[in-house]
């Protein structure tokens, strides 16, 4: 962690959409990868500078996402005995174009949560867009695994993932590169 800067802002406040601006995060890391598919407007959501606009229906799903996150990181804790320190964005001082908001940080074993809470459906697997958010968000902790954590119909379900090194090095770094040339020009 000593390589982070940790700023505590509150998720969805204001302060903390200021602090991700212009950082590539771990929700927006698998969009990226169409990027020559966008629109100067998609990319400068992507980059938390312009705001993002939701129909009805994605804010019910967002909502009801907020709504059971905490439930389902005390179901989590009662259920793994694990210890869970909540963060607000971190990113790296190296590279200040780089960061995440992890659900918990679980100091004893090194590891990360991602908390899902699927408002319509239960996840048959591990949906490619948090496969790669979990591995960036690995890599910017510098955590050895995550957790991730589905709460659907009262009820968790738990898959542990652990860092792949050479899938961020053959999947993400390229991407990486790419998007903080794309910074810099504008």
């Amino acid at each position: 962690m000593d390589k982070l800067i940790i700023d505590n802002a509150k998720q969805q406040s204001k302060e903390w959409k200021e602090i991700r601006k212009y950082k590539i995060t771990g929700s927006n890391i698998y969009s990226f990868y169409f990027v020559q598919l966008y629109s100067d407007d998609k990319l400068l959501e992507l980059l938390n500078v312009k705001d993002k606009v939701f129909n009805d229906e994605q804010l019910i799903k967002i909502n009801h996402g907020i709504k059971y996150e905490p439930i389902a990181r005390d179901l989590y804790i009662k259920e793994t005995g694990n210890k869970v320190i909540e963060l607000g964005f971190c990113y790296l001082k190296e590279n200040q174009y780089l960061g995440c908001s992890v659900d918990g940080y679980v100091p004893d074993g090194n590891g990360i949560i991602e908390i899902k809470c699927p408002y319509d459906k239960k996840y048959d697997k591990i949906p490619i867009q948090y496969y790669y958010q979990m591995q960036y968000n690995m890599f910017i902790m510098s955590a050895d695994w995550c957790d991730f954590v589905v709460y659907y119909n009262s009820e968790i379900t738990i898959e542990r993932v652990y860092f792949n090194e050479i899938f961020f090095c053959n999947s993400l770094t390229i991407l990486i590169h790419k998007v903080i040339e794309y910074i810099k020009k504008i």
